[in-house]
């Protein structure tokens, strides 16, 4: 990404109380920068197609800038994230610091960090995700079983809810939640964690991240991508899970917080 913003998308969500304030004050900064904008809401497709002129804006929570990164996936335009949610891991500051960190941007006080997505294959059928892929039951009074198999080897039987396959980046979110472990997010693994399963002898298990896994529903479900359903899943189907060969930049500030102090302020990591 060069320096001098040229272009930028804005990927908003509407329903957050700051966004009209962030959205008015992103339109002036742009004007005063001849920098050309582009503002969708979370539904809506790319109105562009964003190349390396580009700097992609998540206006909203995590779950907006999810929205923007599957967007921009293979396209790989970096994302800067404002926080207009509440817990923000993914997203770097508040709407009051966005002009700020636009100047930061456009005076080269930042880093480009990469983040490793999933992608899942279930006949001509393609999803792809930067936190999570979950396997998931149909519905809330359903069960749910899973076997998983790297390559043809047996893996393990997973019955209950379902069972997550996060990248590092997921590890904070969903798969945390499950008791899954916090891995560095630029690391590059597949985190495996069981999902309210009915058996004590299975933990969450990390694999390598050229893994190739086969997960095969035996019961009916739901394969959720980054929170969206994606795929419905009948008994004997399989999805193909790996690493997916794009990648997610993002724009991390030189003024950003540590990961390590990210874990202390936002999960009160050993406090």
């Amino acid at each position: 990404m060069n320096e001098k913003i040229e272009k930028i998308l804005a990927v908003v969500n509407e329903r957050k109380p700051e966004a009209p304030s962030a959205v008015e004050a992103l339109r002036r900064w742009a004007k005063a920068h001849h920098a050309r904008l582009w503002i969708i809401k979370l539904a809506e497709p790319l109105p562009v197609k964003p190349t390396e002129e580009f700097l992609a804006l998540s206006l909203g929570g995590d779950g907006t800038f999810l929205r923007c990164a599957h967007l921009v996936a293979e396209y790989g335009t970096p994302i800067l994230g404002v926080n207009l949610g509440s817990l923000g891991f993914l997203t770097q500051m508040s709407s009051q610091d966005l002009i700020n960190a636009l100047d930061q941007v456009m005076s080269g006080e930042y880093e480009l960090e990469e983040r490793m997505r999933l992608e899942a294959h279930h006949g001509s059928q393609q999803v792809s995700a930067l936190n999570d892929l979950v396997l998931t039951r149909r519905d809330v009074d359903h069960f749910m079983e899973v076997h998983l198999y790297w390559r043809e080897e047996f893996i393990g039987r997973y019955p209950g809810d379902g069972v997550i396959v996060a990248t590092p980046s997921g590890s904070t979110a969903y798969s945390l939640a499950a008791r899954g472990p916090i891995v560095f997010p630029t690391l590059e693994c597949l985190l495996i964690t069981p999902l309210n399963v009915h058996a004590l002898g299975l933990h969450p298990l990390l694999l390598p991240a050229e893994t190739e896994l086969l997960a095969e529903a035996r019961r009916p479900g739901w394969l959720i991508a980054d929170g969206t359903k994606a795929l419905e899943l009948e008994p004997g189907e399989r999805v193909l899970i790996r690493r997916s060969p794009h990648r997610t930049r993002i724009v991390v500030l030189q003024s950003h917080p540590s990961f390590l102090r990210l874990l202390t302020e936002k999960l009160r990591w050993g406090t």
